[in-house]
């Protein structure tokens, strides 16, 4: 499978910014895996950014905070892939010191991207990436994976709290430490997920409530891919949480 051309076929022109869930156990490349971050950037162009997941591993985030762990922005490794984790350690890269959600980006926007993502209470709140996203025409691309790890989904229910259907974030603030590039260690208050999440369904959810053209899966030669637009897809599910319709429906 070419995958160049698969990604071209999603309509990810020069100058965008672009969100890549990604497993390379599942795409079978003839090249080495870094590559495809070379081939994402000739994509988007110097004008383009690349954004990966590159949260930390927390099996248990009591058992976190009781043993005082720090999150270090330079050297915490990240648990969700190789390529997010190559991503992180490119010496262009910037990861967000958001402690439980942490984004790497690439590319001309990474800074404007991640800068202000820890000072937000809720990891895909308004100052996330994920909503930037939506304020910049972004695109989520998923390589090898369904959108059962579409992140983004969850930005409804950061922006808009008290009016989603369902609690989603727990009410008190759990102080966690992270250290920032310059070494510097400081405390960052966020509002872990609510028990309520567990129970969701996001491939079912834009199956039947979606427009494919906002979001959407698709199989290519038995691989799974999928392609969202943030605007289109924030503004659809805003819509339908309304109507008490929404991924935990």
């Amino acid at each position: 499978m070419e995958i160049r051309e698969v990604i071209d076929n999603f309509g990810i022109k020069k100058g965008a910014v672009v969100f890549v869930h990604s497993s390379m156990n599942q795409i079978k490349t003839e090249f080495p895996f870094y590559k495809l971050i070379e081939i994402l950037m000739d994509i988007v162009g110097q004008e383009g950014t690349i954004l990966f997941p590159c949260w930390q591993d927390i099996p248990d985030i009591n058992e976190y905070v009781k043993q005082d762990k720090v999150f270090d922005v330079k050297r915490t490794p990240t648990y969700l892939g190789i390529l997010p984790e190559f991503a992180r350690r490119r010496s262009d890269a910037i990861r967000s010191l958001s402690p439980f959600n942490s984004v790497v980006a690439i590319g001309k926007k990474a800074q404007e991207m991640v800068k202000d993502h820890h000072l937000d209470e809720l990891s895909c709140g308004r100052k996330s990436p994920f909503f930037k996203l939506v304020e910049n025409n972004g695109f989520i691309l998923g390589l090898g994976v369904t959108t059962r790890y579409l992140t983004f989904v969850h930005c409804i229910e950061d922006t808009f709290p008290a009016q989603f259907p369902i609690q989603t974030r727990n009410t008190e603030l759990t102080p966690m430490k992270v250290k920032t590039l310059k070494g510097e260690e400081i405390i960052v208050n966020v509002k872990l997920q609510h028990k309520n999440i567990k129970r969701r369904d996001i491939p079912a959810f834009l199956k039947n409530h979606i427009d494919p053209e906002s979001g959407k899966d698709i199989k290519i030669r038995n691989t799974n891919f999928f392609i969202a637009k943030a605007e289109l897809l924030y503004n659809e599910m805003q819509k339908l949480a309304k109507e008490d319709i929404t991924i935990y429906s």
